[in-house]
């Protein structure tokens, strides 16, 4: 509980208005009774036919024109010689003795009390017509504790230091439709709502519905060409008021395939590149009159209740908005699921014992079916490239290990030319014997750009300016792919 003082944005507007003329009874309207020349005076009224239709019927009594005429008259010395012709404005018309007050009030009446207008009108004794016009924004004081006075220095300056509008904190709100909520003190404290001034209660029982004009943008979106289905397999539907859920808390999203909830989405953008990920939209949505109270915490049954509430709106709007025109059902595979910041996506399904329509968590064994083949398709080219990476790297270190040996052989025979052709066999052997060190020296020079050079061509072979920069350019390059290739893989998965 608290304490709040408003102030509406409303203004009382004086202004003349064109005169329209003045409403006369006119002559009684007759009818010619069949068979009889006599006319007949009639009335129409009103009634409820036996199919349940209204119809109208007519009130008849015989008329005397003479009798008629001596009615209508009016007395000796009055302005009007009949009372038909006497102006007919409720407060300003003595029909009996024809008198109408012609004063600037009664003049401006049929132009203003009498012309149905929005705002209603009420004239003043100066003949303007009055009407209170509501625009702009109203303002409010709005304190956390009960009977606090609104302006506290004229109560008391130094225990109530303030005054309307010099509030310490100040909010400035702004409502297209016309409903703002807004709480102060703690979250757990009860609080009671009100919707359209009924009886204050803790939930305020309204029919949630979308805003007309965001129901035509959403029909336009999600069925293109007149189709039933939109053509992402991703649609997002955001929607926005009072008791809806916050965009840190989760969103409304129809999929095209349950897939697209039970694997998440970084992982069919990582294995197949994006090529597998669904193509995404969005609309956004406003519910008007929204839910009140406006907050409930996501954990809440009652933020259960609401979340099937707003998917039955939706889907009644996707399915059977514009009325007029023919139902468009979504398609049996898809769904309409609420997917939240944290935590696994929630699909609504059928109680089959209460046959009420609950929010369920989705639990990825649930569709052993979709696992087992996302698995197998994931798991079949993983084996088969780590095995095919494996041999590859087998039979490239052999590869290897002979080039060094064979190269170290060719070195020391170039080193001891001279000894081939003078020393015998043994000692020829000793003095083209490799050691650890030289074997570990020959792998340090053979590295892997080393190899690369000798594959494009040959690595210690003398080369042109251009050539030895197109080496440069294709090792820097190969040197950054595993950078490149991490960097897509984590854009991927953002």
């Amino acid at each position: 509980t608290g304490s709040i003082y408003v102030d509406n944005s409303c203004e009382r507007v004086c202004e003349y208005k064109n005169s329209t003329g003045l409403p006369i009874a006119g002559a009684p309207s007759t009818y010619g009774a069949p068979g009889d020349n006599q006319p007949w005076l009639c009335s129409e009224a009103e009634i409820q036919l036996a199919d349940g239709s209204t119809g109208v019927a007519l009130d008849c009594e015989e008329y005397d024109p003479v009798a008629a005429e001596l009615a209508d008259t009016c007395p000796v010395g009055a302005k009007y010689a009949k009372k038909s012709l006497v102006p007919q404005v409720d407060g300003c018309t003595d029909r009996e003795n024809c008198i109408f007050d012609e004063s600037s009030r009664c003049l401006c009446k049929p132009g203003c009390d009498m012309a149905n207008l929005d705002p209603p009108g009420v004239c003043d004794g100066f003949g303007r017509c009055c009407q209170t016009i509501c625009s702009g924004h109203s303002k409010a004081d709005l304190f956390a504790l009960p009977n606090l006075p609104r302006c506290g220095i004229e109560v008391d300056a130094e225990k109530y230091n303030w005054c309307n509008g010099t509030l310490g904190q100040q909010f400035k709100f702004t409502s297209d439709l016309g409903q703002i909520a807004f709480k102060v003190g703690p979250e757990d404290e009860p609080s009671m709502s009100s919707y359209e001034g009924a009886a204050p209660a803790e939930v305020v029982e309204s029919t949630v519905d979308i805003n007309e004009a965001d129901k035509i943008i959403l029909n336009e979106k999600f069925h293109p060409g007149g189709q039933n289905f939109p053509a992402s397999e991703w649609f997002a539907l955001r929607l926005a008021g009072p008791g809806t859920p916050e965009s840190s808390v989760g969103e409304f999203v129809w999929i095209s395939s349950i897939r697209y909830l039970v694997l998440e989405p970084w992982i069919l953008n990582v294995v197949s590149l994006g090529l597998l990920a669904p193509a995404k939209e969005a609309v956004v949505a406003r519910i008007k009159p929204a839910f009140c109270p406006a907050y409930s915490d996501p954990t809440s049954a009652m933020f259960q209740d609401r979340l099937v509430q707003m998917r039955g709106i939706l889907l009644e709007s996707l399915q059977q908005y514009p009325p007029t025109q023919r139902e468009k059902p979504i398609p049996t595979q898809s769904e309409i699921t609420f997917v939240p910041v944290e935590g696994q996506p929630r699909v609504f399904k059928t109680d089959p014992t209460t046959n009420q329509i609950g929010v369920s968590l989705v639990d990825p064994f649930d569709y052993v079916l979709v696992v087992a083949i996302a698995g197998l398709a994931i798991g079949i080219p993983v084996l088969t490239a780590v095995v095919t990476t494996c041999l590859c790297f087998k039979a490239g270190n052999q590869a290897l290990k002979q080039y060094r040996s064979q190269k170290l052989k060719q070195e020391q025979l170039t080193m001891n030319m001279n000894q081939v052709f003078v020393n015998k066999d043994d000692d020829l052997a000793d003095e083209l014997k490799v050691t650890s060190e030289m074997k570990l020296e020959m792998t340090g020079r053979t590295g892997f750009f080393y190899m690369v050079e000798e594959f494009l061509g040959s690595a210690e072979s003398q080369r042109t300016l251009f050539l030895q920069f197109k080496l440069v350019v294709i090792e820097v390059t190969m040197a950054i792919a595993p950078v490149i290739v991490i960097y897509i893989i984590a854009a991927q998965i953002t």
